[in-house]
């Protein structure tokens, strides 16, 4: 957010700098705040167009599906913990392993409880170039769900993208399938009330 928020401003900077050197104001001084509003402004649509165009050349539409609705538990936020398994395409059980995999991995020591993939079907986000849509990506979730001896948890959520031009197949994203995009370590306390939300 605060990345975005600086974007814009960073922007508005850029697309006042030659409006204000074009205007010969010579009436009463205008603060800073005046200032700032007048170009504004005189700039917000222009401004708009920039920063769609942007977010099409980027592949942005707005939307943010990969922020989990983070549990509050003991003053720290968690991801929620999921084990049950929505998405039954015929992909699914590839998906499970290769998150698994990964798990088993980067902590050999820890007990797999669960991995599963809580949509029940595939996130489309249209990809557009110039406000043409000339694509589509599809985005699945898996979460996995360890424990870690007697000390407590490990959720870990994994990203996986396919993408397709207008007219063609889908194919997988390199570098997204499966993609590590969060762990959690959960101190053995706070598992029972994340389990229960």
């Amino acid at each position: 957010m605060k990345k975005n928020i600086c974007a814009i401003m960073a922007i508005m900077l850029i697309l006042a700098i030659p409006v204000s050197a074009q205007n010969a104001n010579t009436t009463k001084k205008q603060s800073f705040i005046e200032r700032a509003s007048s170009l504004f402004k005189k700039n917000k649509k222009r401004f708009n167009k920039q920063v769609k165009q942007m977010k099409d050349d980027i592949g942005l539409d707005g939307k943010s599906y990969n922020q989990d609705k983070d549990i509050k538990v003991n003053g720290e936020y968690y991801m929620p913990i999921y084990d049950v398994n929505l998405f039954k395409g015929s992909e699914a059980q590839e998906m499970r392993n290769l998150c698994e995999q990964v798990f088993r991995t980067r902590y050999p020591e820890a007990v797999l409880m669960s991995s599963a993939l809580p949509q029940t079907d595939w996130i489309i986000d249209n990809v557009k170039k110039d406000g043409i849509i000339v694509g589509y990506r599809e985005t699945m979730y898996c979460y996995v769900l360890g424990q870690d001896g007697g000390d407590g948890y490990i959720n870990m959520k994994f990203t996986f993208q396919r993408y397709k031009d207008v007219g063609k197949s889908y194919t997988n994203v390199k570098g997204v399938w499966p993609m590590l995009s969060r762990i959690n370590i959960i101190p053995k306390s706070a598992f029972g009330e994340l389990k229960d939300n």
